[in-house]
């Protein structure tokens, strides 16, 4: 099933929505999200949490997309936890913009990735609940023989998530 895409091709989230964008490398996740931002920009104020690329290289793209930036927040830091994310949030805060959730770390030591991903996303989903937040997060999906993150994202295991999209090069296809 595709994504039926809202609005001129931007996703609307329902309100204390989490939604993962997953992808192959280079298929455009961070123009599609950049493009989000934009969009919901327009109307709300926007957190876009960058962890992978400089805030002048985002902005790079932004202005090279003619996409307008005045209503996001981007916060560029390389080794944002999950737990600092809280004190970004205001009462005016609407969305929460992630690129992209792996590189999203945390306070706690865990042995197991697929349990701090779960930790993750378990604050998250608090911060949703608590300030009535929408996220959109993007990750990439990776061939390897170790289970994809479209996979990972389809299984019960991450139940904080509320629904998740591959985005191909034309179309997104829901895996959760």
């Amino acid at each position: 099933m595709e994504k039926e895409l809202e609005q001129d091709g931007y996703i609307v989230l329902k309100d204390k929505e989490i939604m993962c964008v997953v992808g192959e490398p280079a298929v455009g996740k961070t123009t599609f999200l950049a493009k989000q931002a934009h969009f919901a920009s327009k109307e709300h104020k926007v957190l876009y949490f960058s962890l992978e690329s400089s805030k002048e290289n985002l902005l790079k793209r932004f202005n090279k997309m003619s996409l307008n930036n005045e209503n996001i927040t981007i916060i560029d830091s390389l080794d944002i936890k999950v737990e600092d994310i809280e004190s970004y949030i205001d009462e005016n805060t609407d969305y929460i913009y992630i690129d992209y959730l792996l590189l999203l770390g945390c306070n706690k030591k865990f042995v197991d990735k697929n349990d701090e991903l779960e930790y993750i996303l378990g604050k998250l989903r608090s911060y949703v609940e608590k300030y009535n937040v929408k996220i959109l997060a993007i990750t990439v999906a990776h061939r390897s023989s170790k289970p994809t993150e479209k996979e990972i994202f389809a299984s019960d295991t991450y139940k904080n998530i509320d629904c998740a999209w591959e985005l191909l090069e034309d179309s997104m296809i829901r895996i959760k």
